[in-house]
C-alpha cells in the first residue's frame, strides 16, 4: 500500500479508510477469538507467562487496557459466541465490553448484550450501574499518608519572602505530611 497518502484523492483516501476499518474490525475478532480459545487450552503457560494478561503484555506487546479489553472480550465471547459478529460489523467495540465482560458470562447476558449493541462506552456504564448500584463501602471518603515532596513554598513561585508575609503561599503542613483526599459522589 502506498504510503504517501498526499498524492490519493478524497474519494480514494475516504474508500481506502473505510476498507482499513473494516479490516481492523476483522483482525480485532479474530484476535479475540484466538485470545479465548488460548485461555481455554492454557497455551499461555507452557511459554512461561503466569497468565494470559502476562502472555498479552509481555508476549503480544500489548498495553494494560489494551489486553484487558481483548481479554474481557474474550472471555464473554466462551459464553456468547454472537459477539464476535458484533465486533466485526462495529455493533459492539471493546471498550464497550470492558465495564461489563463478567456480567456478560453470567445467566441472562443475552439481555444485556442487546443492550449493549450499538451503545457508547458511557452508554455501558450507565447500563452497567443500573444492573449493578454502587455499594455503600465504595463510596467511602479516604485520606492517604503519601511521602512529602519538597516544600513548595521554598520555591518561591509567587514572589516575596514566606518568612516576612504570612499570607504567603505555603504547602504541607507543619509535621511535614501530605495527604490524597478523594471523594465519590452517586
Amino acid at each position: 500500500m502506498e504510503n504517501n497518502l498526499y498524492f490519493l484523492s478524497d474519494e480514494q483516501l475516504l474508500s481506502r479508510l473505510e476498507a482499513l476499518v473494516a479490516e481492523e474490525r476483522e483482525a480485532t475478532q479474530q484476535i479475540v477469538r484466538h485470545l479465548g480459545e488460548v485461555e481455554s487450552r492454557r497455551l499461555y503457560a507452557p511459554l512461561g507467562y503466569s497468565s494470559l494478561y502476562d502472555c498479552a503484555t509481555r508476549g503480544l506487546g500489548y498495553s494494560g487496557t489494551a489486553a484487558i479489553r481483548r481479554i474481557r472480550a474474550a472471555r464473554a465471547g466462551v459464553k456468547l459466541p454472537q459477539i464476535y459478529d458484533y465486533l466485526e460489523n462495529g455493533e459492539l467495540s471493546l471498550s464497550v465490553i470492558e465495564p461489563c465482560g463478567d456480567m456478560l458470562r453470567q445467566d441472562g447476558a443475552d439481555t444485556l448484550l442487546e443492550e449493549l449493541r450499538g451503545a457508547t462506552k458511557k452508554d455501558a456504564e450507565k447500563i452497567v450501574a443500573h444492573y449493578r448500584p454502587a455499594q455503600p463501602a465504595m463510596l467511602r471518603d479516604r485520606v492517604e499518608v503519601l511521602p512529602c515532596g519538597p516544600d513548595l513554598s521554598q520555591l518561591n513561585m509567587f514572589g516575596g519572602n514566606p518568612e516576612e508575609d504570612s499570607s504567603y503561599f505555603r504547602s504541607g503542613s507543619e509535621s511535614g505530611d501530605t495527604f490524597r483526599v478523594s471523594f465519590a459522589a452517586s
